[in-house]
């Protein structure tokens, strides 16, 4: 590994680390980074998680949670499919509360527009990523497979298995064969010299982690993710 990955500053970065709570509440705690990022730092979890008032969460909750909190805010919800897919419904991270989350959900899209919250059915394109985070005026939410997520400093570090997300009746998941378990990042910058994201992880104690461009794309590829990503404008620091 490059040593210049071990020497990124975060302090360079507005958005500040929030650690989740529980296992349900990683795309809390990254809504909690942004808004604390954006100025709103007496914003806690307890709060926001009371606001949603559900504890499976999905990205257009945070969408949503985005839009009450700041009536103004640029932000646009990049997803491959608008909804919430009937294939999922045998997937064993879903499956317990599908039903539940399938009319729920699929209220929400609806009345996105109406709401002033921008959802695009598109893929954010890789490289799009890399122009968004390059000089960190955004902020981007992402879904992710935290199975494939691999930070190369927690790698050397050995803290994967700390992350909240990842840690939780692991080896029962594996015995059902489990091989997919959604988790919400906050990704904050760009390193073109080692050509890796640098995000925020909720699920872990450490400050900032980073992923080669090519590990990031199979986490948020992942069947289960529908590719879903929440683009921030960060307010200038003016």
């Amino acid at each position: 590994m490059d040593n210049s990955i071990v020497q990124v500053s975060s302090s360079k970065f507005r958005v500040p680390h929030v650690l989740q709570q529980d296992s349900f509440d990683c795309g809390i705690a990254c809504v909690c980074m942004v808004l604390r990022g954006l100025g709103f730092v007496e914003v806690d979890l307890r709060e926001l998680n009371k606001q949603v008032a559900v504890s499976s969460i999905w990205t257009i909750d945070l969408a949503f949670l985005f839009r009450y909190y700041v009536p103004d805010l640029d932000f646009t919800y990049y997803t491959s499919y608008a909804g919430v897919r009937t294939q999922y419904r045998d997937n064993e991270f879903y499956r317990s509360t599908f039903d539940e989350d399938e009319r729920r959900v699929n209220r929400l899209f609806p009345k996105a527009k109406n709401n002033n919250v921008n959802v695009v059915q598109m893929v954010l394109p890789l490289e799009d990523f890399k122009r968004f985070l390059f000089n960190s005026k955004f902020a981007i939410i992402a879904l992710v497979n935290s199975r494939l997520l691999k930070c190369q400093l927690c790698q050397t570090k050995q803290l994967c298995w700390f992350s909240l997300c990842n840690s939780f009746d692991y080896i029962l998941d594996k015995l059902r064969g489990c091989n997919y378990a959604g988790h919400f990042i906050v990704l904050i910058g760009f390193d073109p010299n080692t050509d890796c994201l640098i995000y925020r992880d909720p699920g872990i104690t450490e400050r900032y982690c980073m992923v080669s461009m090519n590990d990031f794309e199979l986490a948020r590829r992942s069947y289960g993710t529908d590719e879903d990503c929440i683009v921030i404008r960060m307010q200038s620091q003016e």
